[in-house]
């Protein structure tokens, strides 16, 4: 897609002005106009989950981003939810992803559980590798037969410590990369996955709203079919 090598002005956006949006040409129009809505739709779930989370007081415990990947639910305090070397969920955790299950299981896009190790070896299993598939393996289950999501619909991945939260060996670094990311991943291109962190910036950053860019989109969208 060569039009798309432009991005929109997203500031101008957010003066009223019409920015670049409409300078990439129809295709990359209408892939911006798709990131736009499918980063309403994450952050619809995103609140969802949030709403859940506090009422039972857990909010504390999980971090939500949205980047080229979708929605990623980072289950953080690693100590409430794996012991050391070890994959069996705790208490807390099953009340955790059974609070996250609901809003997830109401939603039409495939999850990836993304298990991960810190750099300590392990002496369980057989290397980081088993250890983080199996701590996203316990996930999953947990999600599928008692939060009702669809098994087709759903995966788990160990990506043992090759892609640390944190740097070093210190004790914050070991526990930060005990943990595991649940990812609502995005059914649209890969042009669309590609804007996401960008919009996901500016809304977060209070450049532009939400709705700023829904009316820009909207007016661009209107102009392309404008004879005139």
């Amino acid at each position: 897609m060569e039009s798309f090598a432009i991005a929109p002005d997203f500031t101008a956006v957010a003066s009223g002005a019409e920015g670049d949006l409409g300078s990439v040409g129809e295709e990359g129009t209408t892939a911006y106009e798709d990131a736009i809505e499918e980063y309403a739709s994450l952050e619809e779930i995103r609140e969802q989950i949030a709403a859940r989370l506090e009422q039972d007081g857990l909010e504390m415990y999980v971090q939500f981003r949205i980047d080229e990947r979708g929605l990623v639910v980072g289950l953080i305090g690693p100590q409430v939810f794996f012991g050391a070397d070890d994959a069996s969920l705790t208490d807390l955790a099953t009340l955790l992803i059974d609070d996250l299950s609901g809003p997830l299981r109401d939603q039409p896009r495939s999850l990836s559980i993304e298990g991960h190790a810190n750099s300590l070896p392990s002496s369980n299993y057989a290397t980081n590798w088993e250890l983080s598939s199996a701590r996203s393996t316990q996930v999953l289950r947990r999600m599928v037969e008692s939060g009702g999501i669809d098994p087709a619909s759903i995966g788990a991945t160990g990506y043992g410590d090759a892609r640390p939260a944190a740097d070093g060996t210190g004790a914050d670094a070991l526990a930060a990369n005990r943990r595991v990311d649940v990812v609502v991943v995005p059914d649209v291109s890969d042009e669309v996955r590609a804007l996401l962190p960008e919009i996901a910036e500016a809304v977060q950053n209070g450049s532009i709203t939400l709705d700023d860019l829904r009316a820009s989109a909207a007016r661009s969208a209107q102009n392309e079919g404008d004879p005139t």
